[in-house]
């Protein structure tokens, strides 16, 4: 498979040029102007946004209109669209091929792609006028004649609900329901038009077009932001974060409405919904959406589907790395339920996932070894490739970002320190911990804003676990190529194979003393792929959804600053997230039930802020709520400490904002 292939992103989110019938993308190349880069045009980009891989519109060939894009030198252009994850899909593409040609030009398909990695394809088909054929490189390499000097069309037919994917060249069927990826997504992420560095190379590419032959009624995208302004770095990316106690400000965006397309009914009534995490609640619902058990519900008539925006302000309890929001587009007469695309989770501060991936890493690296003679050794694997020859060694070491390692190659197993393509890594020529924060189940050393492509190398990763309580856990890893774990000094795990990467394959039983653990793992690398994944879960391989376990890169804490004490919103008494006429009953029980009745936090019941609980703090959630007298003292749109915490009122539980849970 080539390395560095053009990828060109197409996906349902957008319509250019003019559309074929059914199309959801059609581009036919006559918006451009003859002879001009197609880099920056109507969101034309380059792979990994390197400008030298630019190529040009041309009026030389074309299969409709005048114009089409040639493919030549190492051309490799991208456009990123969201991702098609479900469905039956058709690419095509019209292809012309010089008999002139002296190298291999390809069409490929891409089930991943981001920026720097990670990649994975699904359709390679690669074109060689000088054998005169056309051959599809995944599926089997089976092989059609290649037409010279003339236009033939490529058809991909795709199921992605059954991972099956057929290719026809030319009017010919020459691959049969092979599987769409073995080890990558269920998703069609781009097209992929490549020219591998042979300035002699003469293809043109024209109409190229995605169809389905779902009635999607439209597209709705979904962005978020703390109003606080808290954001992290993901991937080496500046994204906007939820911390505990912000407000995360969500917008959908509708676009894409359905009009007259062949095989769709007229456009029915549309349902568009939102499902929040567990104890979130949601405030400044626009366009008269409705909340009831942590679902935002739109009821939007056919007639008055337009593109615009759909926003509300959401706001909960923060337990991990990352929280689900999730939501989906109905149509009425329809079966299909198709999901809300864009952003699918406000992006917190921890460092574990909800399904337990451990998603925030100290990294130092990358050091050099002797390669495939260390990754396939056990006990080199398990030698100091790190210390300084005084008080820094592997064993006890408790790095903090930023920390500094003057690693001693005549005493250290390391043979000296590589070179790292990512942004200030290691910016003295020392190795220097450093922080990163990954969105999946793969840390990806050879993205370029880490490591980039080096070889014989090894790297290491650590993170803290803060235990409660004594317990026993699970690590579940993956490694391209081999891997050792070390639960504080104790190594737990090795595993020194040259592999690609397998998924989470190696189970670990571990075992978490009370306080803070050191988890650290090393990878080493001999040539190709340059990843890891670790899970973190109970005894029993489930996620751990209490407050047990918390991760954190902060070697003298328990996951960060912790979360404020006694959060509460006033007014809330019977801790349901929302303030009705069942928080006014809640009060008078609690003060006329005989005991009965009891109150969790106290401060939300004091309705008033004077300090007690009295019928007057009845009276005055009845009265913001039937009678105009404006909002609650604060805390009152967001969970907030007591600002006039100088009574003897406290708040030892209240679910919405996890005071107590």
């Amino acid at each position: 498979m080539k390395g560095m292939l053009f990828v060109m992103f197409l996906a349902v989110a957008a319509m250019v040029a003019s559309p074929a019938a059914g199309a959801e993308f059609f581009e036919d190349f006559e918006a451009y102007d003859v002879g001009s880069g197609i880099m920056g045009q109507a969101e034309w980009t380059v792979w990994d946004a390197n400008p030298l891989v630019d190529t040009i519109v041309t009026d030389e060939e074309a299969y409709s209109g005048e114009k089409s894009l040639l493919l030549t030198g190492s051309c490799d252009i991208v456009r990123i669209f969201r991702t098609v994850t479900y469905g039956m899909w058709t690419v095509k593409a019209q292809v012309f091929v010089s008999s002139e040609q002296a190298g291999t030009t390809y069409f490929l398909l891409l089930n991943t792609y981001n920026h720097g990695g990670p990649y994975n394809w699904s359709v390679q088909l690669s074109m060689d006028p000088v054998r005169g054929t056309i051959v599809s490189d995944m599926s089997g390499s089976q092989s059609l004649p290649l037409v010279k000097d003339d236009w033939a069309e490529i058809i991909v037919e795709l199921d992605l609900d059954n991972n099956k994917h057929s290719i026809f060249y030319n009017g010919q069927e020459f691959v049969t329901n092979a599987p769409w990826t073995t080890d990558g997504k269920k998703a069609l992420e781009c097209i992929d038009l490549y020219s591998a560095d042979n300035p002699g190379n003469r293809t043109f590419m024209d109409d190229v077009e995605v169809s389905t032959q779902l009635c999607i009624p439209a597209e709705v995208e979904r962005t978020g932001e703390s109003t606080a302004g808290t954001t992290t770095r993901i991937e080496g990316d500046e994204v906007p974060a939820y911390g505990e106690g912000d407000t995360l400000a969500v917008t959908l965006a509708i676009s894409n409405i359905r009009g007259d397309k062949p095989g769709c009914p007229d456009l029915g009534d549309v349902t568009i919904t939102e499902q929040l995490p567990e104890g979130w609640t949601a405030t400044e619902i626009s366009n008269d959406g409705a909340f009831a058990g942590g679902t935002i519900v739109w009821q939007i008539p056919a007639a008055q589907l337009a593109p615009g925006q759909l926003t509300y302000k959401a706001s909960g309890p923060i337990t991990r790395a990352t929280l689900g929001i999730s939501g989906t587009v109905a149509e009425k007469g329809n079966d299909l339920v198709t999901p809300i695309g864009g952003l699918p989770i406000p992006t917190v501060l921890g460092g574990l996932s909800a399904d337990g991936m451990l998603l925030s890493w100290l990294l130092l690296g990358p050091y050099m070894t002797t390669g495939s003679a260390t990754t396939k050794n056990a006990a080199l694997m398990r030698l100091d490739y790190l210390t300084d020859d005084a008080d820094i060694t592997e064993a006890t070491v408790m790095p903090a970002e930023g920390d500094e390692v003057d690693t001693q190659y005549d005493v250290a197993a390391s043979l000296g320190l590589a070179f790292a393509s990512g942004p200030d890594i290691n910016p003295s020529g020392i190795p220097q911990w450093f922080a990163w924060r990954d969105s999946d189940v793969q840390v990806n050393f050879d993205d370029t804003m880490l490591f980039g492509a080096v070889d014989n190398v090894m790297a290491y990763g650590v993170c803290y676990v803060c235990a409660k309580e004594d317990i026993a856990a699970t690590l579940t890893a993956g490694s391209d190529d081999s891997i050792q774990i070390l639960v504080n000094e104790e190594s737990v795990w090795t595993n020194p194979v040259e592999r690609a990467w397998p998924g989470l394959v190696d189970i670990v039983p571990v075992s978490f003393t009370k306080g803070i653990n050191r988890v650290m793992v090393k990878v080493f690398e001999t040539g190709g792929g340059w990843n890891f994944g670790v899970s973190l879960t109970d005894e029993n391989g489930d996620p751990i959804t209490d407050d047990s376990i918390v991760v954190t890169l902060d070697p003298d804490g328990c996951g960060g600053p912790p979360p404020p004490l006694f959060t509460f919103k006033r007014g809330d008494a019977n801790d349901d997230g929302k303030r009705d006429i069942a928080d006014a009953i809640k009060v008078l029980g609690y003060l006329f039930g005989g005991g009965a009745t009891q109150l969790g936090c106290l401060d939300a019941g004091d309705a008033n802020d004077d300090g007690k609980i009295d019928i007057a703090d009845a009276i005055k959630i009845l009265g913001h709520l039937f009678a105009s007298s404006g909002p609650l003292p604060e805390p009152f749109d967001a969970c907030g400490e007591d600002p006039t915490d100088t009574d003897t009122l406290d708040c030892r539980t209240y679910t919405p904002c996890g005071t107590g849970v």
